[in-house]
């Protein structure tokens, strides 16, 4: 019998966040290995985001202020791939 894991879900939050960095310069590719994702899954965000449609886990609609277990995580997932980057350049 074929074991199933169940799909990821990601905050409004960090959605953002995540097409923010591509915004700001980094590749989909770059962007996406650092957060742990799949290419495919920040460029349909990207693009659903530059649509305006872009929601969070379960289509709801997040307040202008994060909890703070969201912030939290996201905010340590965005230190990893600061880091991560700027060691990729320095070894460049």
């Amino acid at each position: 019998m074929t074991k199933t894991t169940p799909r990821a879900r990601y905050t409004l939050e960090f959605k953002q966040e995540a097409v923010r960095l591509v915004d700001g310069g980094q590749t989909i590719a770059a962007a996406a290995r650092t957060l742990g994702l799949v290419d495919q899954t920040l460029f349909n965000w990207v693009k659903v985001h530059r649509a305006g449609k872009l929601t969070g886990a379960g289509s709801q609609v997040v307040s202008a202020q994060p909890n703070a277990s969201a912030s939290g995580h996201l905010i340590k997932m965005l230190g990893k791939a600061y880091h991560r980057m700027s060691a990729l350049r320095s070894d460049g």
